[in-house]
């Protein structure tokens, strides 16, 4: 089953990266011209250094940067995001769906959703997606990712969810929370208590179905999903949870859930097929999934 709306997203960011005269930014570079200085000629050092986990104050601040962060990793957060829907759809009885995202950057989480959705068969018009981010350096992705679904349930905002939620009757089924966690811990650890106490109090107040964590395998992360899931086991609000990882044991990172060997998500992934091949072999993008993974089921509060 090929997704035409994810080609045509990874088409755009193509041919925007394409024309973008990537590399050659100058005095205008805000990134002090790390790619000439490293001697690349892509945007993946820029890319790189924000998603090390030692960096903790740079963060996407480039155009040019998200579009090749999409190339470059957004196939297999698609290919991730569609198995942990599959997972939590498979004992979802209703026939409509209501999905918040926070922190949700260029949305490869809209597509991995919609995928799975379509997967069960169900109806495009009862997929309902409401996206929050509060950078809006990815703005002209999530407006080319609107324009794809112009006469649908579908809703990007820079703004913070849950001062929207505060004021919202709209009902949510399941909160994703694609690669946010590790990136709130990092960046704002100071605040990711309060963090985790407005999204407990969210959970309180709209009764989801389910919670959805992937994340990448570093020491935050881990931390930071541990965290949250020990608040819910502490206040009694998981049913069942299966956590997941499929990166190899690492000491100092720690345990997650079950090991599971690694998924191709190009090849071996069901009911997904691969990108244009032009732009594989162009960006060569990472297809191995290598990160954890939690299906969490909330008990009705």
């Amino acid at each position: 089953m090929k997704m035409e709306e994810f080609n045509k997203l990874i088409e755009y960011c193509d041919e925007q990266y394409q024309n973008s005269n990537a590399c050659n930014c100058g005095s205008n570079c805000v990134n002090n011209n790390r790619c000439k200085l490293l001697c690349t000629s892509d945007c993946y050092e820029c890319v790189s250094h924000v998603n090390h986990f030692c960096n903790t104050i740079d963060h996407y601040n480039c155009h040019k940067m998200t579009l090749f962060y999409v190339l470059k990793h957004g196939f297999r957060f698609y290919a991730e995001t569609a198995l942990l829907f599959i997972d939590a759809f498979a004992n979802y009885a209703s026939d409509e769906v209501f999905v918040m995202s926070i922190g949700c950057g260029p949305c490869t989480e809209l597509y991995g959703g919609l995928q799975a959705w379509r997967y069960l068969q169900k109806a495009d018009d009862n997929f309902h997606y409401h996206g929050f981010d509060l950078n809006p350096i990815w703005k002209s992705i999530d407006d080319f990712n609107l324009s794809q679904f112009e006469n649908s349930n579908v809703f990007i905002e820079i703004k913070d969810a849950f001062v929207h939620y505060k004021n919202s009757d709209a009902p949510i089924d399941i909160i994703i929370l694609n690669y946010s966690l590790s990136d709130m811990f990092r960046f704002n650890k100071n605040k990711y208590g309060q963090f985790v106490n407005s999204l407990l109090d969210l959970l309180a107040k709209k009764k989801p179905q389910y919670l959805l964590i992937n994340d990448v395998y570093t020491k935050q992360s881990v931390d930071a999903s541990t965290m949250f899931i020990n608040e819910l086991n502490d206040k009694r609000l998981i049913k069942n949870n299966s956590m997941r990882r499929f990166h190899s044991y690492n000491s100092y990172i720690g345990e997650f859930g079950n090991y599971v060997s690694s998924i191709n998500g190009i090849n071996n992934f069901p009911n997904i097929e691969g990108i244009d091949q032009n732009i594989v072999n162009k960006y060569d993008p990472f297809h191995i999934f290598n990160g954890i993974q939690a299906v969490i089921k909330l008990k009705s509060i």
